[in-house]
């Protein structure tokens, strides 16, 4: 809600760039990654059909730059035509690092009562909050 408002009061006198998910070395993608290449279990958060738009950061980078140089203003979305889901995108990275591992489909709202409750015991914390974010907006 504050990022749909703050976006709407820069977008005419500023530049706002919204990226899907930024694949390169590091950052979440390559938390998730890391993950799938690492375990046997992975979590996929409900039914894992939540829509993604990728982006590579070298593609960001030069989409920044030429914005820059042309002084644009306005809120721009920038990301691949193609809507991959989340379980769609984990299958991808898995069959590209040649990796079989299992998909264990959880509850968010599971995961948010357990991160509440538990807090730093819970097991793949890191990486379920990183993917709560990404998916919810926040784990809260």
């Amino acid at each position: 809600k504050h990022k749909f408002l703050l976006e709407k009061e820069l977008s005419s006198d500023h530049l706002v760039i919204k990226p899907g998910l930024v694949i390169g070395k590091s950052g979440l993608f390559s938390r998730i990654e890391n993950e799938i290449k690492s375990k046997k279990f992975i979590p996929v958060l409900d039914n894992g059909l939540q829509p993604f738009q990728i982006i590579h950061v070298d593609d960001l980078l030069r989409i920044i730059e030429k914005s820059i140089l042309k002084e644009l203003k306005g809120v721009f979305p920038v990301a691949s035509q193609k809507v991959y889901t989340f379980l769609e995108l984990n299958e991808l990275i898995a069959k590209q690092n040649h990796k079989s591992p299992f998909f264990v489909f959880v509850s968010s709202k599971v995961i948010s009562f357990l991160i509440k409750i538990l807090g730093n015991k819970l097991p793949v914390k890191i990486f379920i909050y990183d993917v709560l974010i990404l998916i919810l907006g926040t784990y809260e």
